[in-house]
């Protein structure tokens, strides 16, 4: 699987637009920082109005649990910092089109996650989560490329 091209300048431009930028740099020292990347892709599919939310791995010298936006055909990371995209590789568990996040309600980041959320779009949960570790392991070995 080829890796998508990574979009930096309108990822820039929309961590500016969206104002996460001052999130990232308070956390930059601490990539393992988990949690805002879910919220910020979710900004970014409900500003944009189109596009994948996409929750899956980043790898950046190490595999972190990870959340990015798939928009015309590119990667969209407003979470991480540039140095770090340039590098990254990324491999989605779950991708949903930004109508299928508008029309669910109710549901919480990371939605891999939640399966009350999986639930309601008819996702199985107990064939989901296997393919995260498959993937996982996938990145581990170098077959995410």
């Amino acid at each position: 699987m080829r890796q998508l091209p990574i979009n930096l300048e309108l990822s820039r431009q929309l961590a500016d637009e969206l104002n996460t930028m001052s999130l990232r740099r308070r956390h930059a020292e601490n990539i393992l920082m988990q949690g805002n990347c879910y919220h910020d892709a979710l900004d970014v599919v409900f500003h944009l109005g189109e596009g994948y939310y996409c929750e899956g791995w980043g790898l950046h010298m190490i595999p972190v649990e990870h959340a990015w936006v798939v928009y015309r055909g590119q990667i969209i990371d407003v979470s991480w910092e540039d140095d770090d995209l340039a590098d990254c590789r990324y491999l989605a568990t779950l991708a949903l089109s930004s109508r299928r996040i508008m029309n669910t309600h109710g549901y919480h980041a990371p939605i891999t996650w939640d399966r009350a959320a999986l639930k309601r779009l008819g996702i199985n949960h107990a064939k989901l989560q296997p393919a995260h570790q498959q993937r996982l392991f996938d990145l581990m070995n170098n077959k995410g490329d």
